[in-house]
């Protein structure tokens, strides 16, 4: 009988488990960063001595490099050789692929914003500029798609959702849309933007809800951009708050509970509202698992 190398206990072979070889097989040395002269540890595995000369004690130190004027001299002359037989494709100029690539493949172009001639490949036909300063330049979207922009459905992080034909944003405005529908009070979705000025830009704002002949607005959390919002706002707008909130909340949970995002219509978040039909656990569908779904087809 032999004792284990790691923990000393009486084995067959040299270790008692697997645990034990990892272990002992595991070091650690002292080294020093070949960059900054640092001191640190490392761990190698089944080794007396560091597998490497060089070790870095960051990926900065690592990727860090002097160049010096021999090696940019080397550097220099093969790509130039490269360039000379025309293997080297990732150091080519546009002028030096236009004239060697087919001619009969490549198109000419003309600039809309500063009207002069580019050559484009057969993977950028649909390129519209020569170059970006071109493409900012048209701020206006004269020659290109702009951007549709407006509210954009699920764009918010809150649980979003569907429930009775309106769609809510988060779990503050769900209890608010039910509060209103069980006490008949009529309002709507809003998707009416209004300009405001914020460091110097244009934005629109899109209040949550309108009702009556004012806008409601649930917020969480206001900075200085939602204080541009309000403060430039000409109509009525109501923000609904931390504190406003918490009478729709709490008229909510009493009557449907504290999950009562499970109210969304095709549980969007996977909520356990239903019962399994063989053991009865709470599920998303139909069956709590693979097991129960297999014993119900037998």
């Amino acid at each position: 009988m032999n004792n284990c190398l790691n923990c000393g206990k009486p084995v067959k072979n040299k270790y008692c488990n697997y645990k034990c070889e990892k272990q002992h097989k595991w070091k650690t040395f002292k080294v020093k960063c070949y960059k900054c002269k640092k001191n640190f540890e490392i761990k190698e595995y089944n080794v007396d001595k560091p597998k490497k000369n060089k070790y870095y004690c960051s990926r900065s130190c690592a990727n860090s490099h002097i160049r010096t004027q021999e090696s940019k001299l080397k550097i220099s002359k093969t790509i130039k050789k490269l360039i000379e037989n025309g293997n080297a494709p990732g150091f080519l100029s546009s002028e030096y692929i236009n004239k060697n690539r087919n001619p009969k493949l490549n198109k000419i172009k003309m600039c809309p914003i500063c009207n002069e001639e580019f050559m484009v490949r057969p993977s950028e036909y649909n390129k519209i500029y020569c170059s970006k300063k071109c493409y900012l330049n048209d701020k206006k979207c004269k020659f290109r798609k702009n951007s549709k922009g407006g509210i954009r459905i699920g764009s918010g992080r809150g649980k979003s959702g569907w429930y009775k034909g309106y769609w809510s944003d988060s779990s503050w405005e769900l209890s608010w849309i039910i509060y209103h529908i069980e006490h008949n009070i009529s309002f709507e979705r809003n998707y009416k933007g209004f300009e405001y000025v914020f460091n110097n830009k244009i934005h629109k704002f899109y209040p949550d809800f309108k009702i009556d002949n004012g806008y409601i607005e649930i917020k969480g959390y206001i900075d200085e951009k939602n204080k541009c919002k309000i403060n430039q706002f000409k109509g009525k707008l109501k923000i609904i708050d931390k504190k406003n909130i918490t009478p729709y909340i709490e008229y909510v949970i009493k009557k449907y509970g504290k999950n009562f995002i499970e109210l969304y219509e095709n549980n969007p978040h996977r909520s356990k509202n239903n019962k399994c039909l063989v053991c009865g656990n709470d599920c998303v569908n139909l069956y709590c698992s693979r097991s129960c779904s297999g014993k119900r087809l037998r």
